[in-house]
C-alpha cells in the first residue's frame, strides 16, 4: 500500500501547485495536465475495481468489500499513472506547442 500513499501525496502536491499557480495569476498547464492524469487513472482504476472486485488468495477467490475498493483504487491507480501522466503531459505539451504556433 506504499504506492497509494504516493499517489494520494502526488495528487495533493499536484492540487497545491496548481493553486499557488492560479492564484499568482498565470495559469499552470503542467499542474493541470498532471491532475487530470492523476484523475484518469483513479477513475480507471475504480472502474477496474467495480467491473471484477474479485482477487485470489491462495487459489481462493475474495471478494473486495465496497469500504477497502477505494484504498485498492488508490493502489491500482499509482501504477496506472505511471503511464497515464507522461502520457496526458506529453499531449498537454504538444497541444501546447500547437497553440504557440498559431
Amino acid at each position: 500500500m506504499v504506492m497509494a500513499t504516493f499517489y494520494l501525496l502526488a495528487l495533493i502536491v499536484t492540487g497545491a501547485g496548481w493553486m499557488i499557480g492560479r492564484r499568482g495569476g498565470r495559469p499552470v498547464w503542467s499542474f493541470a495536465a498532471v491532475g487530470v492524469g492523476l484523475l484518469l487513472s483513479y477513475g480507471l482504476a475504480m472502474t477496474a475495481l467495480c467491473i471484477d472486485p474479485y482477487f485470489e488468495d491462495n487459489g481462493l477467490p475474495e471478494f473486495i468489500e465496497w469500504r477497502f475498493r477505494w484504498m485498492w483504487a488508490a493502489e491500482f491507480a499509482a501504477w496506472i499513472s505511471v503511464i497515464a501522466v507522461p502520457i496526458v503531459l506529453i499531449s498537454a505539451s504538444f497541444a501546447q506547442a500547437r497553440r504557440a504556433k498559431r
